[in-house]
């Protein structure tokens, strides 16, 4: 019989924390259960967010671990709203869970280090047994209903009390540092909602023309404030090559125009980053083999009527070797111009369009087909372009979720106040 598999969910909330989560863990394999954290692993091949949605449906028991910060990212009202995505993520999905199994709850179980924490439940679970782990006697309930030795279990009339099985202690794990990083403001990229690109082309005292790429927001107001905050951290170019541009082609073999367009931080960012936050470490075990610092970044997939824009950008690109990124002066709304998305810009119309005081300078893109992607080994950061997830429609579908349970709790109690209302009619006839 195999051990059964736990994943433990919780916050990111300082050493301590995490020293005590990875201790925790590793007691529970040395009592023979199969225990899992994210400190173990590394770079996990399909992306964090599906490692942790797959952690959560694939394991026997997921112990919540209750924490104030993992409590108001729940709520999603921390301080930063840029912090604790991973907790987020995974709070998002076991609620979702917990909502689904509400009177069928076995396999979400609260815990808490010291009952001071007991008030940091996740709401939904709160109505569940909980154990701190803090406390021996607690915490050896928690290892025997986790190997099902529970013997106030009621047996079956007429079946023999079996012993409590006893599994072998599995190796203890490794913590594998997880950094999470951004170059560009989430909070503010998702209010501006990106939503198309233009390639342009101004001019030269040569009358060479200059490649422009333009990033187009619904909330153009915000997007420029994106790219202001953005030069001022690197100061109107990026020729250490910090920001990661990459367009992928040939995606779908029923439109070979459309292809998706990758921002977010390049490995030298991230490299940068590392050596940062090593020197801010100097007494901690931080190095290459037990680290990983993952970028957060955006795509969108566009889908032409022509590549005409595309290619010329890249013959362009090809003989000056340079580009320039920048937001869009106009809002973009397709449906009243789609001529937009399908006609490449005038050479004298760029000023119109382009925020040429936000340009920064670039000398590198990375332009790939699918095919070129699949090949590659060891995998780059462009794959995230096939691993992403519509965070919008994720909070869209909590919001809504939320909504139709609030609406049912209050029919519920709008029935209840009818019926006592009807009582008390009754009554008074008598």
């Amino acid at each position: 019989m195999k051990p059964p598999k736990v994943f433990i969910s919780y916050a990111h909330a300082g050493k301590q924390l995490a020293d005590d989560v990875l201790n925790f863990s590793n007691y529970l394999r040395s009592r023979g259960i199969d225990a899992e954290i994210d400190q173990y692993e590394e770079a996990p091949p399909q992306g964090w967010p599906l490692w942790m949605a797959s952690q959560v449906d694939q394991a026997d028991f997921v112990l919540v671990l209750a924490t104030e910060t993992y409590y108001k990212r729940s709520k999603d009202f921390a301080e930063n709203p840029n912090n604790g995505l991973g907790s987020k993520w995974e709070t998002l999905h076991i609620l979702q869970k917990v909502y689904e199994n509400a009177f069928n709850n076995t396999k979400y179980i609260p815990i808490c280090l010291g009952k001071e924490n007991k008030e940091f439940i996740l709401d939904s679970l709160k109505p569940y047994t909980y154990y701190d782990v803090s406390n021996a006697n607690s915490k050896e309930r928690l290892v025997n209903r986790l190997l099902g030795n529970n013997t106030n279990i009621r047996p079956e009339l007429g079946e023999n009390i079996q012993e409590n099985e006893e599994f072998s202690p599995l190796e203890p794990r490794i913590r594998k540092h997880l950094f999470v990083t951004s170059l560009i403001d989430l909070e503010l990229w998702d209010k501006a909602h990106w939503c198309g690109v233009a390639f342009s082309f101004a001019q030269d005292e040569d009358l060479e023309d200059i490649p422009i790429i333009g990033l187009g927001f619904r909330k153009p107001k915000i997007g420029k404030q994106i790219f202001d905050d953005l030069n001022k951290s690197i100061n109107n170019d990026d020729l250490k090559n910090h920001i990661r541009v990459s367009i992928v082609k040939d995606i779908d073999h029923l439109n070979p125009y459309k292809y998706r367009m990758l921002i977010g931080p390049n490995e030298e960012y991230l490299n940068t980053m590392s050596d940062r936050i090593k020197a801010q470490n100097p007494d901690h075990d931080i190095d290459n083999t037990t680290s990983i610092f993952m970028g957060i970044s955006r795509v969108l997939e566009l889908n032409p009527q022509s590549g005409e824009n595309l290619q010329k950008f890249i013959k362009v690109f090809d003989e000056r070797k340079f580009f320039y990124l920048t937001n869009m002066k106009e809002k973009l709304e397709k449906d009243k111009d789609p001529s937009f998305y399908t006609t490449p810009l005038a050479i004298d119309s760029p000023k119109d369009y382009i925020d040429f005081d936000n340009a920064i300078l670039k000398k590198d893109i990375n332009i790939k087909t699918l095919i070129d992607l699949n090949k590659e080994n060891p995998k780059s950061l462009d794959h995230a372009v096939f691993s992403t997830i519509d965070t919008r429609k994720l909070m869209k579908d909590h919001r809504i979720e939320k909504s139709k349970r609030e609406k049912k709790a209050v029919e519920k109690r709008k029935r209840r106040a009818k019926e006592v209302k009807k009582t008390k009619k009754a009554a008074k006839k008598k």
